[in-house]
């Protein structure tokens, strides 16, 4: 299936009705995530472990989750340098973080590998074959999403939103 993601909400590529709608905290990372036909908003946040100053800037340490309203984990990822940044391998960089360019993913009991390949594509792979395919439409603000996994649009926005959270780690940083 093709789907097309616009100022948040997913539509099937031919279709004029939302499959579902992400919808941004006022401040922090927190959204939430609703649909036709889902009695509740899921809601997709960053969590971070508890640790040493140094973990405070290790996205290792953190933890995207989409969650029920009841608090029940529906899905997470856990993000990771790209080899050949890694700090516990290259050292921290003096002026700047790390690239991250994926994240170990589990959607209920299943796992994947979501992996950023460039500034605004990402593909998500199981053991088989790739899954999901999410890249930004050139000169728009629009996303182009396919996906033959049979994933719930809850679920295709829960994935969307972790794809942004990795964007969002290899912005600038202020010192």
């Amino acid at each position: 299936m093709r789907y097309v993601m616009r100022s948040n909400v997913l539509y099937q590529e031919s279709g004029q009705e939302p499959l579902g709608k992400i919808k941004n905290a006022l401040f922090g990372p927190r959204k939430t995530v609703s649909a036709p036909g889902l009695d509740a908003a899921l809601k997709a946040d960053i969590l971070q472990e508890e640790g040493t100053a140094l973990a405070q800037r290790d996205v290792r340490s953190l933890k995207y989750v989409l969650t029920d309203e009841g608090g029940q984990t529906i899905a997470s990822a856990v993000p990771g340098y790209s080899p050949r940044e890694d700090p516990s391998e290259m050292g921290w960089p003096a002026f700047r973080a790390p690239e991250v360019d994926h994240a170990s993913v589990l959607v209920g009991d299943r796992s994947y590998l979501l992996t950023r390949r460039g500034a605004n594509n990402y593909l998500i792979t199981d053991e088989n074959a790739a899954v999901l395919r999410a890249r930004r439409k050139s000169m728009s603000s629009a996303w182009s999403i396919e996906s033959d996994a049979g994933f719930p649009a809850e679920i295709i926005c829960g994935l969307y939103i972790f794809c942004r959270y990795i964007e969002h780690e290899n912005e600038a940083i202020p010192a």
